[in-house]
């Protein structure tokens, strides 16, 4: 598995494999435990889907996206990409750093994710709950602390930061929000090598400052 994938997974299968059949077994999700076949086969589901994904540049500038009738704006500063990825009602916009010479990069993710087909969604608290689990199934000296992120009008929006080692080797850190709105889950991830997180966090805590959500009715 490259590097880039790494964190790629964070924004797509370890996620989003998580919304069927949520409000059953969202205990036992929350849960550490072993990790199951299909849990491997719908990391390995998100894995394929990035790697296929195409990755196309983006304009600096305030730049506009949608998933239905929910969209949201945000401005691009030079040299993102952008890969967008739709899976099980959501659809993730995923904006890449440049690629280093070891093949990391930032990885900032906004999520869309609808209600299931009986209009349900989880709470963000629960939601951010289950985006963590991966992290706690698959990374060793798993750690997380709470904080919170700064959308545009100043609206704080509750955080946690997390850091571990996948494989117990490439050291990684963290960070995700889950903003609720009428009918959907705005859910914002930001991952990078732990060597340069804490320059990625500038970037990402500036990006998600001009970050303006809105619906259509």
């Amino acid at each position: 598995m490259r590097q880039t994938n790494l964190l790629i997974v964070n924004l797509v299968a370890m996620a989003l494999a998580f919304w069927p059949g949520w409000q059953p077994t969202l205990a036992q999700k929350q849960a550490v435990h072993a990790i199951t076949a299909r849990d491997q086969a719908e990391v390995q589901e998100g894995i394929n889907a990035a790697d296929n994904a195409k990755k196309n540049a983006l304009k600096s500038g305030r730049s506009s996206f949608s998933y239905e009738k929910h969209r949201f704006s945000l401005v691009v500063p030079e040299g993102l990409n952008l890969q967008v990825l739709d899976h099980r009602g959501t659809r993730s916009f995923n904006f890449l750093g440049k690629e280093r010479g070891d093949k990391s990069r930032l990885v900032l993710g906004i999520l869309i994710m609808l209600p299931d087909s009986n209009g349900a969604l989880p709470t963000a608290s629960d939601m951010t709950e289950g985006m963590l689990h991966p992290y706690k199934q698959r990374w060793t000296d798993y750690q997380q602390k709470p904080t919170k992120l700064v959308i545009a009008g100043g609206k704080e929006v509750a955080a946690v930061e997390y850091s571990g080692a996948y494989g117990g080797q490439v050291k990684a850190r963290g960070i995700v929000a889950v903003h609720a709105v009428k009918g959907a889950l705005f859910i914002i991830t930001g991952t990078d090598r732990e060597e340069y997180f804490a320059d990625s966090m500038k970037v990402i805590r500036k990006l998600v400052a001009s970050l303006e959500i809105s619906s259509r009715s």
